[in-house]
């Protein structure tokens, strides 16, 4: 294991169907020191920089958990934002991985 740690996800399969998933992460929690104590303007330009992989849904996740810590309903442009966002990051990956892969 090197200094950025590890992320295992296991899964229970029962009868052709997953039962259960267990994650655990042995992951620095950088984020969290931060991020703690920053508004959630200051956490939604943050989120996408910190995050090398998916920061665009990193960063969707991050607006719509404020917007569940401060008891509200995400509006639904921020609903539809997010789902343009992650749509689009998820081409976007296909994509590069496509170009990068199928020349081999």
């Amino acid at each position: 294991m090197g200094p950025e740690g590890e992320l295992r996800v296991g899964l229970r399969v029962s009868q052709g169907r997953i039962g259960s998933v267990r994650i655990t992460s042995t992951r620095p929690d950088v984020a969290r020191s931060l991020l703690q104590g920053r508004t959630s303007a200051e956490v939604a330009a943050a989120v996408p920089l910190l995050f090398s992989l998916c920061g665009r849904s990193q960063a969707a996740a991050s607006e719509l958990s404020c917007a569940a810590a401060a008891a509200a309903e995400p509006a639904p442009d921020a609903l539809a934002r997010c789902r343009s966002a992650v749509s689009a990051e998820t081409v976007r990956e296909y994509a590069w991985r496509t170009l990068l892969d199928w020349p081999q």
